[in-house]
């Protein structure tokens, strides 16, 4: 918004203003504006307007939102952001931010600390200095509240972008990081405190109820609407899972081994319990019938070439 007024200046560069006069106006002292800057500070001068209109931009404070008087020249100049010096220390004494590696704190205009912004290690493979690592690590063994409800936060708006969630999912499922996790998770498993570490986090009862709590059921990815609990076909009897087993050798039909204090499992080819016929039965030991929960389709085409 433009005012055209009439303006006064002392020596200062002070301005003030007073109606539009055609003739010249006398100068008095005026206390100081922001903006305004005269080489003779004690000087009064003549102003000459002859008649033209000066034009004087308002200009709103970004901090206390304080409206005043700026020259256009300033304007250009990219000034006129605060009203006062006192706005403008007080605009960069906001409350700082964490960075979202290592949580550390840091300036508000910064996402990441100077450690990790220098670390290049979304490069070739470089996950960053010694230095990174360990803060990075100690973040996430001992995470504070405010960390985990920043790097949610974090990792939610991030996702929210299409483009980021397809990139990350395509670099997730390829050979190359694939292969890197291989390649570290042999690295890290032959350090035996690494090992004991792991080895006793995941034979904690605790953990091991989450996980159970977590994956069963419908959660489970192996979930088929309850099958399990389907009842079997009258003729499937032990006698004929006996004549199954001699039929077979009593070897698993995958691996080859033989029975050796537990009868090996008969299982259904088509995956129906229904249908308990000789032609769709066939012996399996304990771990290779585990195996057969997944892909199913390739393990019905693979036993019934076994049993042409």
């Amino acid at each position: 918004m433009w005012y055209s007024i009439f303006a006064e200046t002392n020596g200062s560069g002070a301005f003030c203003f007073s109606p539009p006069i055609r003739n010249h106006i006398l100068v008095g002292k005026a206390p100081s504006v922001r903006g305004f800057t005269s080489r003779h500070s004690s000087q009064q001068q003549w102003l000459t307007l002859q008649g033209a209109l000066c034009a004087m931009p308002i200009m709103a404070c970004e901090y206390c939102g304080k409206t005043f008087h700026l020259k256009p020249s300033a304007v250009k100049r990219g000034r006129g952001k605060f009203c006062s010096i006192r706005c403008k220390n007080l605009s960069q004494t906001l409350p700082q931010n964490n960075c979202i590696d290592c949580g550390v704190n840091i300036g508000r205009r910064s996402i990441r600390c100077r450690s990790c912004a220098q670390a290049e290690r979304w490069i070739n493979g470089n996950l960053g200095c010694d230095e990174v690592r360990a803060k990075r690590s100690a973040a996430l063994r001992n995470p504070t509240p405010e960390y985990r409800a920043l790097r949610s936060r974090i990792s939610k708006k991030l996702w929210q972008d299409p483009g980021f969630r397809k990139k990350q999912i395509e670099y997730k499922t390829s050979p190359a990081w694939k292969s890197k996790i291989s390649r570290l998770s042999k690295k890290w498993w032959k350090d035996n405190n690494y090992r004991g570490r792991q080895l006793k986090h995941l034979r904690n009862p605790k953990f091991r109820r989450y996980m159970q709590c977590l994956h069963s059921g419908a959660n489970s990815h192996l979930w088929r609407g309850g099958i399990s609990e389907n009842p079997y076909d009258e003729r499937f009897t032990r006698s004929l899972k006996a004549q199954i087993r001699e039929r077979d050798d009593h070897r698993c039909k995958l691996c080859g081994c033989l029975e050796h204090g537990q009868a090996h499992d008969v299982h259904h080819i088509d995956y129906d319990k229904t249908n308990s016929v000789p032609d769709n039965l066939i012996t399996l030991c304990v771990p290779c019938h585990r195996r057969t929960n997944h892909r199913r389709t390739q393990w019905i085409v693979r036993f019934g070439e076994m049993t042409l």
